[in-house]
């Protein structure tokens, strides 16, 4: 009888050890989807402040009469029930129009930006420059051109003529760090917003938050890339760190520089400081790493190059491409363009 027992024992024993690494794979994916989600209802909270911003103003003006301020909320009430009825109804209709009219989305304003965490690194002594005039460079007059291609909702891209062409990188996306809530075209250049969450394995590179790094790093050169931005209603682009952590946005820190359209405005971030540019949206962004000569360049393109920002950056650890894109606008989407290089 305790033989079998014995054996009985065994016999469970083996089977859990059997299931056991199944079990912690479903686990540790149920965390990072679950981390998602909670990421993604930090978004909606944000966008839900930057709304109350707005409105802010003209509520101090019925602060003086409990009537007013009544009808101020009731007010307010309704016009929440109405966007959000306005809303519903224009996700159900992008939706059933998208297979038709794919690139005909409406942009809206996007979420304000949030404060990531700081990571004293000593190794990396950073200035910026505010003024685009500022921006120099090995810039040479050539020729070079790139072939235009089509973005995976077949929305065009100009064909552009740079003098950074003779130093274009083939920069492709990481799919070990890619976000859940985005998704990866085919030929890894594209990252998008998608109807449902896509499935990867798990990873512990990847993001939380709706990032994503390139496959590509870089320890030395000069290395050049251009991003369409015209299909986002809210983005970032620059470099970081592999160290960087799974739920710190762009430019928050001491291992990423970027800069970022957001909430109709373009910034320039470094360790969490903001540096608002004057310019407006970009559609087409050209980005120059000169690691000898310590910079890191931002341009506006293709109508004329203007320099957005640089940043004198010392590269002492490898860095790689980086993007965040807003994730609450599904259909939205960035691509990092093919540059013939000269």
């Amino acid at each position: 009888m305790k033989k079998y027992f014995n054996d009985q024992e065994k016999m469970v024993l083996d089977v859990i050890d059997l299931a056991y690494p199944e079990v912690e794979q479903k686990t540790e994916l149920m965390k990072e989807q679950l981390s998602g989600r909670i990421d993604m209802l930090l978004d909606l909270q944000s966008n839900s402040e930057e709304v109350m911003k707005c409105v802010s103003s003209e509520q101090e003006v019925y602060a003086g009469s409990d009537i007013g301020v009544n009808e101020f909320s009731l007010a307010i009430q309704k016009f929440s029930r109405i966007i959000f009825a306005v809303e519903e109804f224009k996700r159900q209709l992008e939706k059933a129009v998208l297979g038709n009219y794919p690139a005909q989305l409406p942009e809206e304003p996007t979420p304000g930006t949030s404060n990531g965490i700081q990571m004293e690194m000593t190794e990396d002594v950073i200035t910026s420059s505010s003024n685009s005039s500022l921006c120099q460079g090995p810039l040479q007059a050539t020729n070079s051109s790139s072939s235009a291609i089509s973005s995976p909702r077949g929305s065009p891209l100009w064909a552009l003529s740079s003098p950074f062409s003779q130093w274009a990188s083939d920069v492709t996306l990481d799919p070990e760090r890619v976000s859940r809530r985005l998704e990866l075209s085919e030929d890894r250049k594209t990252v998008m917003v998608p109807d449902f969450l896509p499935e990867y394995e798990p990873s512990r590179w990847r993001f939380r938050n709706c990032q994503v790094t390139g496959s590509q790093s870089f320890s030395e050169g000069h290395h050049y890339w251009e991003v369409s931005t015209q299909n986002s209603t809210g983005w970032a682009i620059g470099v970081a760190r592999r160290e960087i952590g799974h739920s710190e946005r762009l430019g928050r820190t001491d291992l990423s520089w970027c800069i970022e359209w957001s909430s109709n405005q373009l910034s320039a971030w470094h360790r969490d400081q903001q540096t608002p540019l004057t310019e407006q949206k970009p559609l087409l962004v050209g980005v120059f790493l000169d690691i000898p000569n310590n910079s890191l360049s931002f341009y506006c393109l293709p109508n004329k190059e203007t320099c957005l920002h640089q940043f004198q950056i010392n590269v002492t650890h490898p860095v790689y491409p980086a993007f965040w894109i807003y994730g609450m606008r599904v259909g939205d989407y960035l691509t990092v363009n093919s540059i013939t290089k000269h």
